[in-house]
């Protein structure tokens, strides 16, 4: 139902994107060693050197995505005798597969939603721009540390006494389970999507308000693993759903120890200074070897977007990335395995991110499952990453088991948790990464 949907609005409007070169663009400028906005607005490319904590994971110095404005994320639902029904949009966006995904209700940065383009008004804008206190959901949440500086947005779910009409044919209502089958399907919800989700009450994405209820059929999907759609794991699950004995604040205490001073990260250099990185006719390159990213500029044409035409530089990614979420069976118990992640962009704040993933350092526990093939598939998705900054950002995000004999009990650098702690430290801001985040909504699946 949803990914006709999508192909629909990728047919009805289509968007074209096109490499421009620098000189020709009328909005973006270099200027003091920065690329950025004739308004001043949206976001920068700045140059970072980093600190030499993070030389085995990231390029020493590198052009880093500056947009320190807190975006809106927000969906909003209305609740039925059926159960909630979520208001869902069709977000066409330059680097996103397909360029149409499902996004939240409202997706928008503030410069947007201030009509810093001089187009339309953001659709929905005046729900979720109120008092956060009558929202079902809040919650700050971070974008890649490892593409933006210090980046997050405002995650939200906010209820709405009727089914009121879609602004126009990009929006649409859909049922829980309609909504939940969508989240493994390859490239049809975004990740801006997938966030909100993961970081709301789950109660709200089950028809009975019941998460892994087995009286309800299991998830609609070809994908699953067999034994994972059975009427015994979903007892486990409920299990783990109800089991939270560890505290968001003992998460927070966890991590604190992990944290660096303040402004330790980096240091900032013009781009044109930046170590093995070359500024192109269209382009900022980096030399053989040295990142698997690039920033390229374009020329986009989106009938159905705010503005119709806009240029913008991409982070243009070279690599398919991979990211996986472990679970185990310990102490008679399903759980989850989150490992700590220190990215640039969190400017010395340490977050949980994916028990592994291919741009990151891991514990060595899970790297050599991984190598030796250790683990069970159970869910998996091709996602595109942050279509509205990337261009051709796609990952691998997959949920998998893993034997309790492979599991390092002892590792200092991963967190495991029931699923009923993972919700309440997604519920919570800035504790997640966006990968955690993305890899976690494959759970949503068999709510």
């Amino acid at each position: 139902m949803i990914a006709s949907w999508i192909q629909s609005r990728r047919i009805d409007a289509p968007m074209h994107v096109s490499p421009l070169e620098w000189s020709h663009g009328r909005d973006w400028m270099f200027d003091m060693g920065v690329l950025k906005h004739r308004t001043g607005g949206f976001f920068s490319i700045e140059g970072i050197k980093l600190d030499r904590r993070f030389e085995d994971q990231y390029p020493v110095n590198m052009p880093i995505i500056n947009q320190p404005e807190i975006g809106v994320l927000a969906f909003l639902i209305t609740r039925t005798k059926e159960g909630p029904r979520w208001l869902l949009q069709a977000k066409a966006e330059p680097g996103s597969e397909g360029y149409v995904q499902v996004g939240p209700t409202v997706q928008a940065t503030q410069s947007n939603y201030l009509r810093r383009h001089g187009g339309e008004e953001t659709a929905y804008l005046e729900y979720v721009t109120g008092d956060r206190q009558s929202y079902l959901s809040w919650s700050q949440q971070s974008e890649q540390g490892s593409r933006f500086l210090g980046k997050f947005n405002s995650n939200i779910v906010c209820e709405i006494d009727e089914e009121i009409a879609p602004h126009n044919r990009d929006w649409k209502w859909v049922d829980c389970q309609t909504l939940r089958s969508a989240l493994a399907q390859d490239y049809i919800v975004n990740t801006d999507a997938r966030s909100v989700l993961v970081s709301s009450d789950w109660r709200y994405l089950c028809e009975d308000g019941q998460p892994f209820s087995s009286k309800r059929s299991g998830p609609q999907t070809t994908k699953l693993s067999t034994d994972w759609g059975s009427l015994t794991e979903r007892e486990l699950l409920f299990q783990s759903y109800e089991k939270r004995e560890l505290s968001v604040e003992s998460v927070n205490a966890w991590l604190a120890p992990h944290h660096h001073p303040v402004g330790c990260s980096y240091e900032k250099v013009a781009l044109e200074a930046l170590t093995g990185w070359e500024i192109m006719q269209n382009a900022i390159l980096p030399q053989p070897g040295i990142a698997g990213f690039e920033v390229r500029n374009y020329q986009v044409e989106a009938p159905r977007r705010e503005v119709r035409q806009w240029h913008q530089p991409l982070v243009l990614n070279t690599l398919l990335e991979r990211y996986y979420l472990f679970c185990a069976r310990i102490d008679d118990t399903i759980k989850i395995c989150l490992a700590l992640s220190d990215e640039p962009g969190f400017d010395g704040r340490v977050q949980l991110g994916p028990t592994w993933q291919s741009d990151r350092a891991n514990p060595s526990w899970a790297q050599k499952c991984i190598e030796e093939n250790l683990v069970e598939p159970i869910l998996g998705v091709h996602q595109s990453d942050e279509g509205g900054r990337f261009m051709a950002g796609h990952g691998r995000y997959e949920f998998v088991e893993i034997a309790s004999r492979h599991v390092d009990r002892s590792a200092k650098d991963c967190l495991w948790l029931s699923l009923g702690e993972a919700q309440q430290v997604c519920l919570a801001p800035g504790l997640v990464t966006n990968e955690g985040r993305s890899t976690m909504s494959l759970i949503l699946t068999l709510l």
